[in-house]
């Protein structure tokens, strides 16, 4: 596992945060739960995963990546993966560098999996689809 790149925390979303869109049904890795998460900046669409850990300290294996147009794209080399440590008590939001893609007309989505520091990965799973108008607005669905 060494020589793999960690995992980029940023100001985690707020659950309200009209510009962060989370799928609706959280997964679980042991006591980490996670949803697959874009999220809205003024100029570019962020893909990553809020990891929420009521539980003891946990390090994460996750494979990020988006769907834009219909094409999966990964975040980096298509069987890599980053690794992030969630203690107990709290919420990230988690992503890599350059995970993201321009505010652009186009319809894009998050698609993450997710396994503990030995096992495998869990199903992908993916955030609602962002649809970014001409005018920079977004709708989902």
């Amino acid at each position: 596992m060494s020589g793999r790149p960690g995992a980029v925390t940023g100001p985690d979303p707020l659950p309200t945060d009209p510009d962060t869109h989370c799928a609706n049904r959280p997964q679980a890795v042991g006591s980490v739960t996670w949803t697959p998460c874009a999220r809205v900046t003024e100029d570019s669409v962020q893909f990553g995963v809020m990891a929420s850990n009521p539980g003891g300290r946990q390090v994460l294996r996750i494979r990020l990546g988006y769907v834009r147009t219909q094409q999966f794209a990964p975040c980096g080399a298509a069987d890599s993966y980053v690794t992030a440590t969630v203690e107990a008590g709290k919420t990230l939001w988690l992503t890599t560098e350059g995970c993201s893609v321009p505010r652009v007309h186009a319809a894009v989505q998050a698609q993450v999996t997710v396994a503990p520091s030995r096992g495998p990965f869990s199903e992908a799973s993916r955030s609602p689809t962002l649809h970014i108008q001409p005018d920079g607005s977004v709708r989902t669905s």
